[in-house]
């Protein structure tokens, strides 16, 4: 059914989406990797995460995401991507609060949102449902 279906949006849509922004931050955190010694590494990290944390917003409110970003998200994620060096709003330290804070104003949203959904669920169901969908329009 269809709430059935956006459980499982919402829920897996959002653990999905939070471990992936876990591992952009990780990245930007192991002095070992390429994006903490590499400037244009270490913006492509952050591209990448703030493209998940705008549509991990928008989930975990019980919105569906977006096919792509706002204006004003598109305008933000693109100067952190071309900058020639990430400092004032765009500094490194700054940019990983705001993903912080994210992260965790979507685990408060989604446990108002939904207090009962469980931690993991099987997207299973979901996933047969896209290839059957994915079939019938081809």
């Amino acid at each position: 059914t269809h709430t059935h279906t956006l459980t499982l949006l919402l829920n897996g849509g959002t653990k999905m989406g939070a471990r992936f922004i876990y591992d952009r931050l990780r990245v930007v955190n192991d002095e070992k990797s390429k994006a903490y010694v590499l400037p244009r590494r270490l913006q492509k990290e952050f591209y990448y995460a703030l493209h998940k944390h705008y549509d991990l917003q928008r989930i975990s409110k019980g919105r569906y995401p977006s096919v792509e970003p706002s204006n004003s998200e598109r305008d933000f994620i693109m100067r952190v991507r071309h900058a020639d060096t990430l400092k004032g709003e765009l500094e490194p330290e700054k940019l990983k609060r705001m993903i912080q804070r994210g992260l965790d104003d979507a685990r408060e949203n989604v446990k108002r949102l939904r207090p009962n959904l469980p931690e993991e669920v099987d997207v299973n169901p979901l996933c047969a449902w896209l290839v059957d969908l994915r079939r019938s329009r081809w």
